[in-house]
């Protein structure tokens, strides 16, 4: 067979390699394009969602804040970077700017930068809402006594003092199933009046230092005084029962003689969710 005849018989093989190859690279091309597209589409409509100004979502959330006594006013920025004044009716006025991490939403997750403060309160720390629940990582920052009125003052006493938390972190999933905490908090000491009998009585709270810890069955919390000895003790379990415990050795540090049958002289349960 000539030469020419050779050529001539692998044509036709050639042929359909080329085929075969240009049909291959057409479609990775078509492949790539509608990925291409596809990101292209997920980024602007991200971009949409983030520069979307608060004047315009506003009337969306403000009734699903009214039921819980709080009003946004003074609301500047847009949802990815912005900043407002929150009026809740414990907490008084309360300022909130927060930082949107938009990168992250392609991970199907929504990380904020969030950080609040008035006359009585500097806290700052990240906020994550993602397809596995809501978390908190590295609060940290101070809660002085007069926020905490509302709470103290049920039991028409009063307390003096600043608690301060340290990279505060915790977890859990939708259906509140708590999943890992840690961090540190501490209460500076002060005067606290408490109401005994008819009458009122004022005594010095001792400084307290407390880690805060998670294991299978709960979230724990021990504050402890200066020399170690634990004064209270609070948890909450997974199947959201919290209880909190006075420890004996407080009535020690307040200068109380009161009975005693066990370490604990109050111990209360309730069922938190």
């Amino acid at each position: 067979m000539s030469r020419v005849n050779k050529l001539r018989s692998l044509q036709p093989s050639y042929t359909l390699a080329c085929g075969s190859f240009s049909g291959k690279a057409f479609y990775f091309m078509k492949l790539v394009n509608i990925k291409i597209i596809s990101l292209f589409i997920i980024s602007y409509s991200l971009a949409l969602i983030t520069m979307t100004p608060l004047s315009w979502v506003l009337p969306l959330v403000e009734p699903r804040l009214a039921p819980l006594g709080v009003r946004v006013t003074q609301p500047q920025g847009s949802l990815w970077s912005g900043q407002a004044v929150l009026m809740e009716q414990n907490l008084g006025r309360v300022n909130v700017q927060w930082d949107i991490k938009v990168a992250s939403l392609l991970l199907l997750k929504l990380p904020v930068d969030v950080e609040l403060s008035n006359s009585n309160l500097a806290l700052s720390g990240l906020v994550t809402v993602g397809v596995g629940g809501p978390s908190l990582a590295n609060w940290s920052g101070y809660i002085d006594d007069k926020a905490l009125r509302s709470v103290y003052q049920r039991y028409r006493a009063t307390i003096n003092g600043r608690l301060q938390l340290d990279t505060v972190a915790a977890s859990m999933s939708w259906g509140h199933q708590l999943k890992e905490a840690s961090g540190s908090a501490t209460w500076s000491g002060g005067a606290a009046t408490v109401p005994v009998g008819r009458s009122a009585r004022t005594f010095e709270v001792p400084m307290m230092h407390g880690d805060i810890a998670s294991d299978e069955n709960a979230w724990h919390f021990v504050a402890n005084s200066s020399d170690g000895q634990a004064l209270i003790e609070a948890e909450l379990t997974r199947e959201g029962m919290g209880t909190v415990s006075v420890k004996s050795a407080m009535t020690k540090a307040l200068g109380l003689s009161i009975p005693s049958s066990g370490e604990n002289v109050f111990k209360m349960s309730q069922q938190v969710f």
